[in-house]
């Protein structure tokens, strides 16, 4: 019925719609109550992204929270900060926001409209110094676009305030060695000529891996600067990647758990409590790993990762970013807002 209304009235729905990367974020009611998708620690502050463009930081050990202002609409799905002041954010519309003091403050560096304009030409550049080989990775990034600026950036991950990646659908990645200040397309440098969903990256022990559809892990060969399959054995999504120096925990659909004592060169699954989707993990600074669930679970495992059990928690939410506070606190993000849980 409001369709119809509107469609009778000259101009409304013209003037009824705004891109969400033409407006900013509106301020929200108990921001930290609200659907949140990552989460990230800034130094000693917690930063925290989500639904249409929400942005919150707490200076308390997430005590309390506030929103900060974003240029955008968007949602947004994962936030990195690699020190204390230089954090970005991306999400859908691909969008790529930068903030250079310590997440008070968000800029625009890249979205869907800029980056189909510029990968395009840049592509099209090499092309015409005789790269032909990047003819399919132009089609591609044509095709990706075909709908508009909607496709997300699904992750986004920088090893320091320079060098940083961004991941998302049908193999797109992006790539950054200036704090993005120039963001270039890097899809001829990934072993995905199945345009697989690659659906996170982190940096582990100074190694760098993807996660991705089809039960696919990717690992940065620095020496070629392109990232290599590895084989995990399993068939279903990865939706994240955690771990430290001595072990990798891959996870996913249906309480699926795959664990690597060797850099990723073989695995093995992890026992698990129960068949839900695993969405978050994080390493803790003793040396476990614990993972939470789209089901409201937390699962913990010790030494090699070979079983996890689930600890009690009263709080019910669907979870999507688990971080370590300190070595007894975690902070929990979700689709009801934050948590924090002390561990046992």
């Amino acid at each position: 019925m409001l369709c119809s209304l509107l469609a009778s009235v000259p101009g409304a729905a013209a003037d009824a719609f705004r891109d969400p990367l033409d407006v900013p974020a509106v301020a929200a009611s108990a921001p930290e109550s609200q659907s949140l998708l990552a989460a990230a620690r800034a130094g000693t502050a917690l930063v925290a992204v989500g639904m249409r463009g929400l942005i919150i930081a707490s200076d308390d050990g997430g005590a309390s929270w506030e929103q900060r202002p974003a240029p955008v609409q968007s949602d947004l799905t994962s936030v990195s900060f690699p020190d204390a002041q230089h954090g970005w954010a991306a999400g859908h519309d691909g969008v790529i926001l930068h903030s250079g003091d310590g997440g008070r403050s968000w800029r625009r560096q890249l979205d869907g409209r800029l980056a189909v304009e510029r990968f395009t030409a840049y592509y099209a550049a090499r092309m015409a110094q005789g790269e032909e080989s990047l003819r399919p990775r132009l089609a591609e990034l044509e095709r990706n676009h075909e709908a508009g600026p909607s496709l997300p950036w699904m992750d986004i991950c920088f090893e320091d305030a320079n060098r940083g990646f961004a991941v998302g659908p049908f193999g797109s990645i992006a790539r950054t060695e200036d704090g993005g200040t120039t963001w270039l397309p890097a899809m001829e440098r990934i072993d995905d000529p199945e345009k697989l969903n690659l659906n996170a990256i982190r940096g582990i022990a100074g190694e760098l891996y993807i996660a991705g559809e089809r039960g696919t892990v990717f690992r940065l060969d620095r020496a070629r600067q392109r990232f290599l399959r590895v084989a995990t054995g399993h068939a279903g999504s990865f939706f994240g990647i955690a771990g430290n120096a001595r072990v990798l925990v891959a996870y996913g659909l249906r309480g699926a758990v795959f664990r690597s004592g060797d850099g990723g060169v073989t695995w093995s699954r992890s026992m698990t409590p129960a068949p839900f989707a695993v969405t978050a993990g994080a390493a803790l600074p003793d040396g476990r790993i614990v993972l939470a669930t789209m089901g409201g679970a937390i699962w913990v495992g010790e030494g090699d990762m070979a079983r996890f059990v689930a600890l009690p928690f009263g709080t019910a939410d669907s979870f999507t970013a688990v971080n370590a506070v300190d070595g007894r606190l975690l902070l929990l993000a979700g689709l009801r807002g934050v948590h924090l849980l002390e561990l046992p």
